[in-house]
Protein backbone atom coordinates (compact mmCIF):
# COMPACT_ATOMS: atom_id res chain seq x y z
CA UNK A 1 0.00 0.00 0.00
CA UNK A 2 2.65 2.24 -0.08
CA UNK A 3 3.38 2.76 -3.12
CA UNK A 4 0.23 4.46 -4.20
CA UNK A 5 1.79 8.09 -3.20
CA UNK A 6 -0.42 9.82 -5.29
CA UNK A 7 -4.05 8.24 -3.18
CA UNK A 8 -6.08 10.72 -2.02
CA UNK A 9 -9.45 8.99 -0.65
CA UNK A 10 -8.88 5.49 0.89
CA UNK A 11 -12.12 3.69 2.31
CA UNK A 12 -11.61 0.48 3.87
CA UNK A 13 -14.58 0.50 5.96
CA UNK A 14 -16.47 -3.12 6.97
CA UNK A 15 -13.44 -5.19 6.38
CA UNK A 16 -13.02 -6.66 9.50
CA UNK A 17 -9.81 -5.22 9.97
CA UNK A 18 -7.46 -5.47 13.32
CA UNK A 19 -4.69 -3.83 12.09
CA UNK A 20 -3.36 -0.94 9.84
CA UNK A 21 0.53 -1.37 8.25
CA UNK A 22 3.43 1.06 9.21
CA UNK A 23 3.01 1.90 5.46
CA UNK A 24 0.12 3.62 5.32
CA UNK A 25 2.63 6.85 6.86
CA UNK A 26 3.49 6.99 2.77
CA UNK A 27 0.34 8.00 1.56
CA UNK A 28 1.90 11.71 1.77
CA UNK A 29 -0.79 12.90 -0.45
CA UNK A 30 -4.07 11.27 1.41
CA UNK A 31 -6.62 13.51 2.46
CA UNK A 32 -9.66 11.09 3.18
CA UNK A 33 -9.66 8.41 5.28
CA UNK A 34 -12.60 6.17 6.27
CA UNK A 35 -12.20 3.13 8.57
CA UNK A 36 -15.19 2.51 10.34
CA UNK A 37 -16.99 -0.77 11.00
CA UNK A 38 -13.06 -3.19 11.81
CA UNK A 39 -11.91 -4.47 14.58
CA UNK A 40 -9.10 -2.23 14.67
CA UNK A 41 -7.61 -1.73 17.95
CA UNK A 42 -4.40 0.40 17.26
CA UNK A 43 -3.03 2.95 14.57
CA UNK A 44 0.72 3.23 13.50
CA UNK A 45 2.25 6.16 14.72
CA UNK A 46 3.50 6.50 11.04
CA UNK A 47 -0.28 8.15 10.69
CA UNK A 48 1.00 11.42 12.09
CA UNK A 49 3.13 11.59 8.46
CA UNK A 50 -0.28 11.88 6.90
CA UNK A 51 0.11 15.48 6.74
CA UNK A 52 -2.43 16.31 4.12
CA UNK A 53 -5.00 14.44 5.51
CA UNK A 54 -8.83 16.23 6.78
CA UNK A 55 -10.61 13.98 7.11
CA UNK A 56 -10.53 10.69 9.24
CA UNK A 57 -13.37 8.59 10.53
CA UNK A 58 -13.01 5.40 12.38
CA UNK A 59 -16.57 5.08 13.68
CA UNK A 60 -16.96 1.71 15.54
CA UNK A 61 -13.73 0.22 16.02
CA UNK A 62 -11.87 -1.26 18.85
CA UNK A 63 -9.52 1.72 19.29
CA UNK A 64 -8.41 2.22 23.57
CA UNK A 65 -5.84 5.23 22.57
CA UNK A 66 -4.71 7.33 19.70
CA UNK A 67 -0.81 7.23 18.66
CA UNK A 68 1.24 9.98 20.08
CA UNK A 69 1.65 11.04 16.32
CA UNK A 70 -1.77 12.19 15.82
CA UNK A 71 -1.23 16.01 17.25
CA UNK A 72 1.08 15.97 13.81
CA UNK A 73 -2.34 15.92 11.80
CA UNK A 74 -2.04 19.69 11.20
CA UNK A 75 -4.52 19.68 8.30
CA UNK A 76 -6.84 17.62 9.62
CA UNK A 77 -10.70 19.21 9.75
CA UNK A 78 -13.39 16.83 10.47
CA UNK A 79 -12.76 13.60 13.10
CA UNK A 80 -15.03 11.01 14.01
CA UNK A 81 -13.99 8.55 16.50
CA UNK A 82 -17.51 7.66 17.84
CA UNK A 83 -18.33 3.67 19.65
CA UNK A 84 -14.78 3.13 20.33
CA UNK A 85 -12.84 2.17 23.75
CA UNK A 86 -11.11 5.22 23.95
CA UNK A 87 -10.08 6.45 27.54
CA UNK A 88 -7.91 9.61 27.06
CA UNK A 89 -6.92 12.01 24.16
CA UNK A 90 -2.78 12.54 23.70
CA UNK A 91 -1.58 15.26 25.50
CA UNK A 92 -1.37 17.34 21.68
CA UNK A 93 -4.54 17.15 20.68
CA UNK A 94 -4.79 20.69 20.90
CA UNK A 95 -2.07 21.24 18.60
CA UNK A 96 -5.13 19.88 15.44
CA UNK A 97 -6.01 23.84 15.23
CA UNK A 98 -7.91 23.44 11.89
CA UNK A 99 -10.02 20.99 13.26
CA UNK A 100 -13.74 21.85 12.81
CA UNK A 101 -15.71 18.97 13.61
CA UNK A 102 -15.26 16.15 16.31
CA UNK A 103 -17.79 13.14 16.93
CA UNK A 104 -16.23 10.92 20.02
CA UNK A 105 -19.47 10.00 21.66
CA UNK A 106 -19.95 6.11 23.01
CA UNK A 107 -16.34 5.87 24.28
CA UNK A 108 -15.02 6.10 27.60
CA UNK A 109 -13.79 9.31 28.09
CA UNK A 110 -12.79 10.49 31.50
CA UNK A 111 -11.50 14.23 30.72
CA UNK A 112 -10.93 16.31 27.74
CA UNK A 113 -7.96 17.48 27.23
CA UNK A 114 -6.99 20.93 28.63
CA UNK A 115 -5.48 21.97 25.37
CA UNK A 116 -8.97 21.62 23.88
CA UNK A 117 -9.49 25.43 23.91
CA UNK A 118 -6.48 26.05 21.11
CA UNK A 119 -9.68 24.44 18.81
CA UNK A 120 -10.37 27.67 17.98
CA UNK A 121 -11.54 26.45 14.65
CA UNK A 122 -14.00 24.01 16.27
CA UNK A 123 -17.53 23.68 15.36
CA UNK A 124 -19.17 20.76 16.61
CA UNK A 125 -18.08 19.14 19.36
CA UNK A 126 -20.10 15.80 20.13
CA UNK A 127 -18.96 13.95 23.62
CA UNK A 128 -22.06 12.31 24.51
CA UNK A 129 -22.21 9.07 26.13
CA UNK A 130 -18.68 9.03 28.19
CA UNK A 131 -17.17 9.07 31.83
CA UNK A 132 -16.36 12.81 31.48
CA UNK A 133 -16.32 13.87 34.54
CA UNK A 134 -15.24 17.57 34.25
CA UNK A 135 -14.82 20.23 31.70
CA UNK A 136 -11.54 22.21 31.09
CA UNK A 137 -11.82 25.79 31.58
CA UNK A 138 -10.52 26.11 28.25
CA UNK A 139 -13.13 25.42 26.15
CA UNK A 140 -14.29 28.86 27.26
CA UNK A 141 -12.07 30.08 24.45
CA UNK A 142 -13.49 28.08 21.73
CA UNK A 143 -14.73 31.26 19.92
CA UNK A 144 -16.41 29.21 16.41
CA UNK A 145 -18.56 26.48 18.78
CA UNK A 146 -21.70 26.08 17.60
CA UNK A 147 -22.79 22.73 19.02
CA UNK A 148 -21.34 21.45 21.99
CA UNK A 149 -22.96 17.81 23.17
CA UNK A 150 -21.43 16.35 26.37
CA UNK A 151 -24.89 14.86 28.02
CA UNK A 152 -25.14 11.68 29.23
CA UNK A 153 -21.32 11.40 31.11
CA UNK A 154 -20.44 11.63 34.65
CA UNK A 155 -20.12 15.96 35.60
CA UNK A 156 -20.70 16.93 38.65
CA UNK A 157 -19.69 20.32 37.92
CA UNK A 158 -19.10 22.90 34.86
CA UNK A 159 -16.71 25.32 34.61
CA UNK A 160 -17.71 29.00 35.22
CA UNK A 161 -16.98 30.02 32.05
CA UNK A 162 -19.07 27.78 30.14
CA UNK A 163 -21.48 30.71 29.30
CA UNK A 164 -18.84 32.49 27.60
CA UNK A 165 -19.23 30.35 24.60
CA UNK A 166 -20.80 32.07 21.65
CA UNK A 167 -24.66 32.97 22.56
CA UNK A 168 -25.60 31.11 19.60
CA UNK A 169 -23.47 27.68 20.50
CA UNK A 170 -26.54 24.53 21.04
CA UNK A 171 -24.85 23.36 24.87
CA UNK A 172 -26.65 20.61 25.84
CA UNK A 173 -25.44 18.64 29.26
CA UNK A 174 -28.43 16.90 30.43
CA UNK A 175 -28.42 13.65 32.09
CA UNK A 176 -24.94 14.50 34.21
CA UNK A 177 -24.75 15.07 37.52
CA UNK A 178 -24.96 18.47 38.10
CA UNK A 179 -26.40 20.01 41.29
CA UNK A 180 -28.42 23.41 40.71
CA UNK A 181 -25.21 25.26 41.44
CA UNK A 182 -24.82 24.60 37.38
CA UNK A 183 -27.83 25.26 36.15
CA UNK A 184 -26.49 27.91 34.67
CA UNK A 185 -28.58 30.38 32.66
CA UNK A 186 -26.96 30.28 29.24
CA UNK A 187 -28.20 26.50 29.58
CA UNK A 188 -31.85 26.88 29.87
CA UNK A 189 -33.18 23.71 31.04
CA UNK A 190 -30.37 21.52 29.21
CA UNK A 191 -29.07 20.57 31.99
CA UNK A 192 -31.71 19.38 34.85
CA UNK A 193 -31.72 15.98 34.27
CA UNK A 194 -29.90 13.92 36.24
CA UNK A 195 -28.17 10.73 34.84
CA UNK A 196 -29.49 7.26 36.95
CA UNK A 197 -25.83 6.19 37.23
CA UNK A 198 -26.00 9.04 40.11
CA UNK A 199 -25.42 8.82 43.51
Amino acid sequence: IGNLSMLQILHLDNNQLQSIPDELGELKSLNELVLDENLITILPESLGSLSNLIGLSMDNNLLKKLPESFGLLFNLKELYLNYNQLTILPENFGNLENLEVLLIYYNDLEELPENIGNLLNLKVLYSSNNKIRFLPESISNLNSLNKLWINSNQLSSLPSSLCELPEDCDIKVSYNCLSEEYHYRCLGDAGNHLGYWCK
